[in-house]
C-alpha cells in the first residue's frame, strides 16, 4: 500500500484553508450534480507547465520516446493560500464598478475548504480502489528560477521518478512552477487515470458532497445588494445550505477621531 503522507506534498497542515475562485456556471453545476471536474493538466494554460513530461526521453541506444500518454493520464485543478487578494477577483471576476455583471454567467465566486477536503473528494471510488493511494495528490507549488528547473533536467531521469511506482515523484515535478508565478501561492490538486476511467474526455468527475466539501462560499465584493441576492438565490437552490457571505474586502470603516 502507498504511504499515504506521499500523498501531500509539501503540505504542513492539512487543515489549511485554501480557496478558488469558480465562474458562477461551474459552481452552480458542482452543487447541483454533486460532481467535481478537472481538466487535464495538458490543457494548462502555461506552455512550460508539465516540462518533466513534456521532454523527449533517450534510451541508452540513442532511441527517442515521448512521455506523452503520461501526460494525457494525468488531471489537475490549481487552489490558492492566502488571504484576500484585490487582483484575484478583478481577474476572475466580471462585475462592473456598479455592482453589476456584464455577462451574469462569467461572475466570479470564491469556494472555501480545507486541504484535506480537498484531497479526500477527488480520491476515485475509495472504499473500492486499490489503486487510490498512489492516483491522488495534494501539493503546495515551490517556485523555482528557470535555471534551477534546467540543472535538475540535466540529471534527472525518468526511471529514477517513475522507480516504485508511486506517481508521487510525478506528482512532485507537476507542482514546480517558475519564478515569476509565484504571486500565486498556489496549491494543486493531482489525479493520475491509472485504470483509463477517463481517457475519451479532457476532464475527471468526481462524485462529491459539497455540504460536505465546501466550508464556506464568498461573493465578490463590488457585487450590488440586488445581484448578492440573486446569486444566493441561485446557490441555495442548487442544493447549498453552508455559509454564503460577501467578501468585506472594500467594506469602508468608520473611525471616530478626537477633535
Amino acid at each position: 500500500m502507498a504511504n499515504q503522507n506521499k500523498n501531500y506534498i509539501r503540505i504542513d497542515n492539512k487543515s489549511e484553508k485554501i480557496q478558488r475562485i469558480f465562474e458562477k456556471r461551474w459552481l452552480l453545476e458542482l452543487i447541483k450534480n454533486k460532481k467535481s471536474s478537472i481538466p487535464r493538466i495538458s490543457t494548462w494554460d502555461d506552455p512550460y507547465e508539465n516540462f518533466f513530461l513534456k521532454s523527449t526521453v533517450i534510451t541508452e541506444s540513442g532511441e527517442r520516446g515521448s512521455l506523452g500518454a503520461i501526460e494525457k493520464a494525468w488531471f489537475g485543478q490549481c487552489w490558492s493560500f492566502g488571504d484576500e487578494s484585490d487582483a484575484m477577483w478583478r481577474i476572475y471576476s466580471n462585475i462592473n464598478n456598479d455592482g453589476n455583471a456584464a455577462e451574469n454567467e462569467s461572475i466570479g465566486i470564491k469556494v472555501i475548504t480545507s486541504v484535506e477536503k480537498l484531497l479526500e473528494a477527488h480520491k476515485y471510488n475509495p472504499q473500492k480502489n486499490d489503486y487510490v493511494g498512489i492516483e491522488t495528490f495534494i501539493g503546495k507549488v515551490d517556485y523555482v528560477e528557470e535555471k534551477e528547473i534546467s540543472k535538475l533536467m540535466e540529471k534527472v531521469s525518468f526511471t529514477e521518478v517513475a522507480f516504485g511506482g508511486q506517481n508521487d515523484k510525478f506528482a512532485d515535478l507537476i507542482c514546480l512552477k517558475r519564478k515569476p508565478f509565484q504571486h500565486e501561492n498556489e496549491c494543486r490538486i493531482l489525479f493520475n487515470d491509472t485504470n483509463d476511467r477517463f481517457v475519451t474526455s479532457n476532464r475527471a468527475e468526481f462524485d462529491i458532497n459539497p455540504n460536505e466539501f465546501i466550508d464556506k462560499i464568498i461573493l465578490d465584493p463590488r457585487t450590488c445588494k440586488k445581484l448578492e441576492n440573486e446569486i444566493i438565490y441561485e446557490i441555495v437552490a442548487a442544493g447549498f445550505n453552508g455559509d454564503i457571505t460577501k467578501s468585506s474586502l472594500y467594506d469602508i470603516p468608520s473611525y471616530t477621531i478626537k477633535l
